[in-house]
């Protein structure tokens, strides 16, 4: 294992602005990143580890807020692009249910849509 050390919240605060704005670009360079499982854990990680330095800092209004902020729903930007990316791609249709799960969850990391919504893009003809 490898480790990066970041220096300090700002420089972590700085990777996940980058991740979030690879991973949801609306014309993006490099559209494989979007629903890549490696990218999705390491945005998963940066934000869980902000969420944490506020948790450890006793900033229960910061914590609330990520958490919040991570929670998607179906009228989020990020929403939109996955649909709009799904739309557009030549597998989705012939992908079984598992296949699917695992690629939302990880286009949409950090961020988390509940089970239903989930429910609804798996079965949708998008």
């Amino acid at each position: 294992m490898f480790e990066i050390p970041i220096k300090d919240k700002s420089e972590l605060l700085a990777l996940h602005k980058v991740l979030m704005a690879a991973k949801f670009h609306p014309e993006p360079n490099l559209p494989e990143c979007q629903g890549n499982p490696l990218v999705a854990s390491i945005a998963d990680r940066v934000c869980e580890t902000l969420i944490e330095i506020e948790r450890s800092a006793g900033n229960k209004k910061a914590v609330a807020e990520w958490e919040r902020w991570r929670t998607a729903d179906m009228e989020r930007l990020e929403s939109k692009l996955l649909l709009k990316r799904i739309s557009a791609s030549n597998w989705w249709s012939s992908a079984d249910e598992n296949s699917r799960r695992t690629f939302i969850n990880a286009f949409m990391a950090p961020l988390k849509l509940n089970d239903k919504d989930i429910q609804y893009i798996i079965e949708a003809k998008c």
